[in-house]
């Protein structure tokens, strides 16, 4: 008898209850849950801060006080002076976009796609608006990935503006 007629013959015995169940493949446990999940509950969110930045260089240093908490990584870049001009935080929902106006047209969309106890990875657009054909369109500018420490700011930027340069710091909890 051929080795594909004795598996048909042993199949069909199982089919017919003959030989007993079926033999079961051994079963894997699920993965660790994402942090925050619920079984039939919404997604896990990540709350995610926003801080747009005008960044000049002027003859004395100033930092808008809000910024306080950030300033020595916004004193690394080549300018000495910050304005705050978006400071915003929402919660949103993996593998769902968010978008931030900033000024002069530009944004920054941010799209949450894992989470561990520690990080959030991300990616991040940066896109500004133009008119085109009588519409307003997004051209996009750069997109990055990347994993962020939860409580850490990352800074992103350096965007032309009318008077300065454009940054954002994000940070997620």
């Amino acid at each position: 008898m051929s080795g594909t007629a004795l598996a048909v013959i042993v199949l069909a015995g199982w089919a017919l209850g003959a030989l007993g169940p079926a033999p079961t493949p051994p079963s894997t446990p699920p993965g660790p849950a994402p942090p925050g999940y619920r079984p039939g509950g919404p997604s896990p969110s990540v709350s995610i801060t926003v801080v747009g930045i005008r960044a000049t260089n002027e003859p004395k240093e100033n930092i808008d006080p809000s910024l306080l908490p950030i300033a020595n990584e916004l004193r690394r870049s080549r300018f000495n002076s910050f304005q705050l001009v978006v400071n915003d935080t929402r919660s949103v929902p993996l593998t769902t976009g968010w978008e931030v106006m900033m000024v002069e047209d530009y944004a920054l969309q941010i799209q949450p796609m894992r989470q561990t106890d520690d990080r959030v990875s991300l990616v991040v657009s940066w896109v500004r608006y133009e008119q085109v054909g009588g519409k307003l369109q997004a051209r996009p500018l750069q997109r990055m990935s990347f994993e962020i420490r939860k409580g850490k700011y990352l800074l992103s930027g350096g965007w032309r503006l009318k008077q300065g340069a454009l940054m954002a710091a994000i940070a997620v909890k």
